[in-house]
This record gives structure tokens, sequence and C-alpha cells, in this order.
């Protein structure tokens, strides 16, 4: 079954509200959602200029990582570390990438 790539970031992100028997109100879930989809579209922007100005050195590629954040309103935001090859994402700016 396909699901958005958002959702991991909403499961390694807020995983005490990922749980479907969670009881966030909507709101929260919405919320949650929104910025969870933001982040995403962050690490999409800098994938696609890291792919238009990085090194190219195929499959054997190391996973390179950003630093990206998301305003969703200009009293909130969330900054996070994600790698721009795969789904890896994390709240600690100093975490390296698992190997």
């Amino acid at each position: 079954m396909y699901e958005e790539p958002y959702r991991h970031y909403w499961r390694v992100l807020y995983p005490e509200q990922a749980d479907p028997k969670s009881k966030l109100h909507w709101y929260g879930k919405w919320k949650t959602s929104e910025m969870c989809m933001g982040l995403f579209g962050e690490r999409q922007q800098a994938r696609h200029e890291w792919i238009a100005t990085g090194p190219r050195r195929g499959r054997e590629e190391s996973h390179a990582t950003a630093v990206v954040t998301y305003h969703a309103s200009p009293v909130r935001s969330l900054t996070v570390k994600v790698c721009l090859v795969c789904q890896w994402v994390s709240r600690d700016l100093d975490e390296g990438h698992p190997s």
C-alpha cells in the first residue's frame, strides 16, 4: 500500500502522536501533518538543489545530509537534519546518519 513519504517524518518526529489510537484532537493532527509535509517539502527542495550542484559518484554515493527548517507560521517552525538520499530524519542536528 502506498503511503505519503511525509508520514515517516510524522512517526519519527512525533512518535506519541503517530499512533493510530492517539487521542490527539483533529486540529493537532492537522497541524502536525502540516509541519511534516512542510519539512518533507523543504527536504525535496534541498535535494533538488543538491542533485543540480552536487558531485556525481553514482550509486555508491554516501547519504548526504542537510539541515532544513520549515516555518509553518511566524511563531511556529521546526529545524531538523534530513538525508537527501533516503527518508532518514532527526531532530538532533549533531546526529550522524546511521551506517
